[in-house]
């Protein structure tokens, strides 16, 4: 999704809110850099908050408002609009870190073990990088509308990441993603009984 917002931003504005909106094209792109890291994140909320560990949570949730208010005040002041949504952005990787480094303490996961997990990802997104890279510019040299290239180049994303998936298959094993939850996190999360 980070990959699909940063390079077909200015088609989602046009497409979503129209030619006027056209200034906010450079900050969609800034906020897609975020995508990952906020959507990850979640996880790791739900893992921590799940073990009962609501003070360390309400920590590094200080930790990410303080960011995101005093960078956003920083950004705005030098970079205006744009700096606001780079503050948005660090915030939202820095509060990545804190929660993926607490969480991977309560299921005793190395950080080996958090790398590894998000290579299928980053092995997807490079194949949807590289083909979009490639494609896009003959696409959106075709005279196509906005409309049509945003859901050509939506399709192109899907079946290049289906792609990858199945050639990810045989490099990372075949049940790399059964693997990993199992070690990460079915064996290391302490039973209730």
């Amino acid at each position: 999704v980070s990959v699909g917002m940063f390079l077909l931003s200015e088609e989602v504005v046009i497409v979503l809110f129209g030619e006027r909106w056209r200034a906010i094209i450079p900050v969609l792109s800034i906020l897609s850099l975020g995508v990952f890291f906020r959507t990850t994140y979640k996880c790791s909320d739900v893992l921590i908050r799940s073990q009962g560990r609501v003070y360390n949570y309400a920590a590094g949730q200080a930790w990410y408002t303080l960011v995101i208010v005093g960078g956003s005040f920083i950004g705005a002041t030098l970079y205006g609009v744009a700096g606001v949504a780079y503050a948005v952005v660090i915030g939202v990787a820095v509060n990545y870190v804190v929660m993926t480094r607490l969480a991977a303490s309560l299921v005793r996961a190395s950080f080996r073990d958090v790398v590894e997990s998000h290579l299928p990802g980053m092995w997807v997104s490079a194949w949807m990088w590289g083909a979009l890279s490639v494609t896009l510019p003959y696409i959106r040299g075709s005279g196509a509308t906005p409309f049509v290239i945003l859901v050509s180049a939506t399709c192109l994303g899907v079946t290049i990441a289906f792609v990858a998936f199945l050639v990810a298959r045989p490099v990372l094993g075949a049940s790399f993603a059964q693997d990993l939850v199992r070690k990460a996190l079915l064996r290391r999360v302490p039973t209730v009984v």
